[in-house]
């Protein structure tokens, strides 16, 4: 029976894998023993803030500047094309007297008769009034509201005319003219209405050398009526 206490016998390659493993552990133990305060912690690096570019700011103001500028243009351009539109314009053509033909006759203001045209003596001062159905015919009234039908050669322009504030009266019935107080009756058949039907005054205008009255009866219609159908009512 062998003793307790004999050391085993180590052969050489077994004595060095003892060997190594002895100084693994020694080495454990040395790095256990060692004092982690002083190893800081490596922090993660913050990634550096973009360097200002000044050229690149100056660069998006100057076009931001430029764009506004070409806004504000095109805003204006298109400002003055709708001011300018033809729409609100038209061309006036003259006569061979150098009045304007057409409606700009009607924006002349008083004009003189160079002949007598039924009621109108020559030298009367008139004011266009409508333009006529006939090519260069006008019907033109005195201050008075005299309608004549004349030619554009028979007018021409006179030395020191009425203002072009004053108008001429409204015709033979001028006063009943929104007047409510103030009435009128027909003495003709005006579309359903018979003669001797009462009418209040709207307004009036003039079409080929005819006063016409815009007038109402008992019913809200209203009715266009000449002059010679209508006469004063009796008081």
């Amino acid at each position: 029976m062998a003793s307790l206490s004999r050391k085993p016998h180590l052969h050489e390659e077994e004595y060095d894998e003892a060997a190594a493993l002895g100084d693994l552990i020694t080495d454990g133990n040395e790095d256990e023993a060692l004092d982690y305060d002083w190893v800081d912690e490596e922090k993660p690096k913050r990634k550096p803030k973009p360097e200002y570019e000044p050229k690149r700011s100056f660069i998006t103001r100057t076009r931001l500047r430029i764009a506004a500028a070409v806004i504000a243009l095109l805003i204006g351009v298109l400002g003055v094309g709708w001011y300018s539109s033809p729409r609100s314009v038209y061309t006036v053509e003259y006569a061979a007297n150098g009045l304007p033909t057409s409606i700009g006759l009607l924006e002349t203001g008083w004009l003189v008769l160079n002949r007598t045209v039924g009621d109108l003596q020559a030298g009367t001062y008139v004011r266009a009034m409508s333009v006529d159905s006939q090519p260069d015919y006008y019907s033109v009234a005195d201050a008075d509201g005299n309608l004549a039908r004349v030619s554009i050669y028979d007018l021409r322009r006179g030395e020191n005319p009425p203002s072009m504030d004053v108008m001429p009266k409204q015709g033979p019935f001028s006063a009943a003219i929104g007047n409510f107080q103030t009435q009128l009756v027909t003495t003709e058949w005006i579309q359903s209405m018979p003669p001797g039907t009462v009418v209040r005054v709207y307004n009036a205008y003039v079409e080929n050398g005819i006063w016409l009255y815009l007038v109402t009866g008992d019913e809200p219609t209203i009715y266009t009526a000449p002059w010679m159908h209508l006469d004063w009512a009796a008081k």
